[in-house]
């Protein structure tokens, strides 16, 4: 896609790409879930999920058929807790198991 504005020196063309815009985004530090460590990628931030704090993400995601809202929920139902228990970054085992209420709140959709 091309993009066209004016400049004081005339009309500037300038090529936006999704790769330029995708890259951008995926050097952004991401925050655990669960505490304050932080990870360069989503793959170093599950994995960390799962080893130190016993949850495993991707695998809730899948057997629960979760989509991309629900899961968003599930996100920040658990940074909500994070920050109102200091001691929740302890957290060494959380499992869902699909029957939970938040899960369709739409309370836990905003960030």
């Amino acid at each position: 896609m091309s993009v066209v504005s004016y400049t004081e020196s005339g009309w500037d063309t300038q090529e936006e790409r999704w790769d330029d815009w995708e890259d951008e985004e995926m050097n952004m530090p991401m925050k655990c879930l669960f505490c304050t460590h932080m990870f360069q990628s989503p793959i170093l931030l599950f994995r960390h999920v799962k080893q130190s704090h016993g949850f495993d993400f991707l695998k809730t995601r899948t057997e629960l058929g979760l989509d991309f809202y629900q899961s968003m929920r599930v996100v920040n139902y658990i940074r909500t807790l994070g920050m109102s228990d200091p001691n929740f970054g302890n957290v060494s085992g959380f499992v869902l198991d699909g029957s939970e209420a938040f899960i369709n709140d739409d309370a836990y959709l905003k960030p």
